[in-house]
Formats: C-alpha cells, structure tokens, sequence
C-alpha cells in the first residue's frame, strides 16, 4: 500500500538532502526495479544520478510522490514521470 507523500506532515522532502539518499532508481514504469529496465544510482558510485533523481522528485507536488514502505532505518518513496517510475531509498533521520 502506498500513501501519498502529502498525507505525512512530518517529512518534509524539500528537506531531503542527496547525503541522506541510500539508493535512487530510474526505470520504465510497470517494470521491476532489479536494474533490467533502469539504473540504480548511490552517492558513493554516482552522485550526480541521484541528484538528478532527487530533483526531479522533489520538483512533483506531493499528492504524486508516494511512501511504498517504511523499514529499518529507511523510508522508500516514488513517483512517476512521463513513462519511468522514480525511487528514493532516504535515510529515516532526513
């Protein structure tokens, strides 16, 4: 189940800086998120990936970013664009 990013008050993805992404993905919507149909991005093998990511969802209003899950020390979050599908993997302390 995902809840639109708008009915969590207490994240602020404006606030979410690319140190606190652990994984930022891109790929064709629909599809899985193993890295056959996109890129997986992590600030240690490609910043630049997943600031570009983290642009791009920060820039959608937030009734279209979605919380798929949160676990462990991190909150996974998404939104589609055009025809590919965008994940944030962000530490819970961002």
């Amino acid at each position: 189940m995902s809840i639109p990013l708008s009915e969590m008050p207490s994240m602020s993805l404006q606030a979410v800086k690319p140190e606190d992404v652990t994984n930022a993905y891109t790929g064709k919507i629909g599809r899985c998120c193993c890295g056959c149909s996109g890129k997986h991005y992590t600030p240690d093998t490609d910043l630049r990936g997943v600031k570009s990511v983290l642009k791009r969802i920060q820039a959608q209003p937030t009734d279209k970013v979605f919380v798929v899950s949160s676990f462990g020390e991190q909150i996974v979050i998404y939104t589609d664009i055009g025809k590919r599908s965008l994940v944030l993997h962000v530490k819970k302390t961002a």
